[in-house]
């Protein structure tokens, strides 16, 4: 297993800011409005070529409406780590919360290094000094700037000799060998995607409430499935433009939208008691953008009522009618409250991802369009009967790429091939090849025609 690194503190120390240092890259949202961070946040950084795993909780502060299930989140992922960043303020000095945290920690008995934050200059740097800090009992605090970086290389060398102390609990060389799965969770606020995160992990990993906006940033989760490793993506449940309100939240969705962008599949909460709603379809526009493998979740299946056999069928109808031109995603009916179904729900990733990278070869695209012009021959030559001008004069199919599966029909007519044909084409190879789960591309190359001396 992998080190891990937590970082706990009060409220606006900085942990997310100095988590982000670690990482060296802007991961986790910073804001100076108390407790952005809710849930907890994972990323992997590296030192001295040591890799490691860091945790940003949530910060510890009576006034926070979710307290509760902020300290839930820090107390869970303290008890998981190997090592605790205890994050103070220098400029504020100790403070009455910190002295809770302190107590809290000690309880739990874990290695702890303590940090003092926003030495920014000098006079905060000496700060650091302060015999006050001792009455934590963690000595005193590595003085750092997390906003500039000063003294984090400092703190990276003392987690480095808590790593040498420790040889034998190393990452497994195979660990990283297979590539995750990286799988971005989206849908409208409240439509149970922290709850079917948490049911996927097994574990209550992200803060779940009937708040709306209740995550407000992306979160990575990584887990192991039957030796596949996923990188699982918590979204901020994303609203209409009119109703969104500035600052965190307007942040919150373009990362989500970034989420979507990096992700090999998407999947797409909606919840099955309620009618399909104008942003349901806004989300589903913005998704197929993406050109991500797709699944739909049909979330909250439990309260369905009166459900029979013909049921579900009904269902994948409704949503097929409502989402066109997402008839290629296969949707799947869960219940993230009682568990039901959600571990299938990683099988059909693994299909979904496996059809993605589907490349057919030439031979078998060949016949493929062979035997498609001639099966389907008074459909492709209906244009020619009907006067509406020269038939189509198709001469090749071949894949171009995967991820998602791109293909080029090749034609010598001049004019330009219908869309309506083009679609007929695709359609047809969905028929044969499946790509279940995944959208495919199908670009049209004209080419000239060979005379014949």
């Amino acid at each position: 297993m992998q080190f891990t690194v937590a970082i706990v503190g009060r409220t606006n120390v900085g942990k997310s800011t100095l988590f982000n240092r670690l990482l060296e890259r802007p991961k986790a949202i910073v804001s100076a409005a108390a407790g952005t961070t809710r849930d907890r946040n994972y990323g992997q950084a590296r030192w001295r070529g040591r890799d490691f795993q860091v945790v940003d909780t949530g910060g510890l502060e009576d006034r926070e409406t979710f307290t509760e299930g902020i300290k839930k989140q820090v107390d869970i992922a303290i008890r998981k780590a190997d090592l605790v960043l205890f994050l103070v303020d220098l400029k504020d000095g100790l403070m009455p919360q910190d002295r809770t945290i302190s107590n809290f920690l000690k309880k739990l008995k874990k290695p702890v290094i303590l940090v003092g934050n926003k030495a920014d200059s000098p006079k905060f740097f000496a700060e650091a000094e302060n015999k006050e800090w001792l009455k934590l009992t963690f000595g005193k605090p590595i003085p750092v700037s997390a906003a500039n970086g000063a003294g984090t290389g400092d703190l990276l060398d003392k987690i480095f000799e808590f790593f040498e102390k420790d040889k034998d609990k190393e990452t497994p060389e195979n660990f990283s060998a297979v590539p995750p799965i990286k799988v971005a969770i989206v849908g409208k606020p409240n439509a149970g995607k922290s709850s079917l995160l948490n049911a996927l992990l097994g574990e209550e990993r992200v803060l779940v409430s009937e708040i709306p906006f209740t995550t407000r940033e992306p979160q990575d989760m990584l887990l192991i499935y039957r030796d596949q490793p996923f990188l699982l993506i918590d979204t901020v449940g994303m609203r209409k433009k009119a109703k969104m309100e500035p600052g965190l939240e307007k942040i919150g969705v373009r990362r989500s939208i970034t989420a979507m962008e990096r992700a090999d599949v998407v999947l797409f909460i909606t919840e099955a008691q309620e009618q399909m709603t104008s942003q349901d379809k806004h989300l589903s526009e913005l998704i197929l953008e993406k050109n991500t493998g797709l699944i739909l979740i049909a979330n909250k299946w439990d309260l369905v009522k009166d459900k029979g056999p013909a049921t579900t069928s009904l269902f994948i109808d409704y949503y097929h009618k409502f989402f066109p031109y997402l008839d290629f995603a296969p949707v799947l009916f869960v219940s993230a409250k009682t568990g039901e179904k959600v571990q299938k729900i990683f099988d059909v990733i693994l299909t979904v991802k496996k059809e993605r990278e589907k490349f057919l070869g030439k031979g078998e695209l060949k016949n493929f369009l062979n035997q498609t012009l001639a099966k389907h021959w008074s459909i492709i030559h209906r244009r020619k009967k009907s006067g509406a001008g020269a038939r189509p004069n198709i001469t090749g199919l071949v894949q171009k790429k995967i991820n998602p599966p791109c293909f080029e029909l090749i034609t010598t007519a001049k004019a330009r091939l219908p869309d309506g044909f083009v679609k007929f084409i695709e359609k047809r190879l969905r028929e044969k090849f499946d790509f279940i789960g995944t959208p495919i591309k199908l670009d049209v190359r004209h080419v000239k025609r060979q005379i014949k001396k």
